[in-house]
């Protein structure tokens, strides 16, 4: 396959390991381009049946997301300090979205590791710093503003009860109670 080659309904499972500190900090330790799927403790087993009934899930939803992301971009950019010009964004950009989109809908026990829900402006500065350690192009730096602008919004609708919670959420809140995000 080409470099070019893109594929909507193809995925690949990693295996990753991570183990947090102290603070519940977590830290990659590895990751496993082709992990075991052949577990013999039955919470395990339960996990692996339940990570490719997901994965199925999300792959094989071919609801039109378009309309919704649009009024998800027009309120990101009311609420946020974002342009509401979006013509920059390329089609990958876009593909992107729609997808993003959809596997926030198919989360369920998953918990979304980008972009993050993130509570303070250290945590939007580490993030940046991050990526600016990787191909961080003018656009790519607007692109990451906008995912973190539009997890923000989903963050907000979850905690306003206007959407189901998804983990990660949950979990960053659960870190983080008294940050604005999080108190209602």
């Amino acid at each position: 396959m080409g470099a070019g080659f893109k594929c909507r309904n193809c995925y690949q499972i990693l295996g990753v390991d991570v183990i947090l500190d102290a603070n519940l900090k977590p830290y990659i330790i590895e990751v496993n381009g082709n992990p075991t799927m052949d577990f013999t403790a039955e919470k395990l087993n339960k996990d692996a049946i339940m990570l490719h009934r997901d994965v199925t899930k999300l792959i094989h939803n071919f609801k039109d997301e378009s309309a919704s992301l649009f009024r998800q971009l027009e309120t990101v950019s009311e609420t946020d300090e974002i342009e509401n010009e979006f013509s920059w964004l390329s089609d990958d950009m876009i593909d992107y979205l729609l997808m993003s989109k959809k596997e926030q809908q198919n989360l369920e026990n998953w918990y979304s590791l980008y972009p993050p829900t993130l509570h303070t402006e250290n945590e939007e500065e580490e993030w940046t710093a991050l990526m600016r350690q990787l191909d961080f192009s003018s656009g790519r730096e607007r692109f990451h503003d906008l995912l973190i602008s539009l997890q923000r919004q989903r963050a907000r609708n979850c905690v306003g009860g206007k959407m189901e919670c998804s983990l990660d959420v949950k979990y960053s809140c659960r870190l983080n109670p008294n940050s604005e995000l999080c108190s209602k």
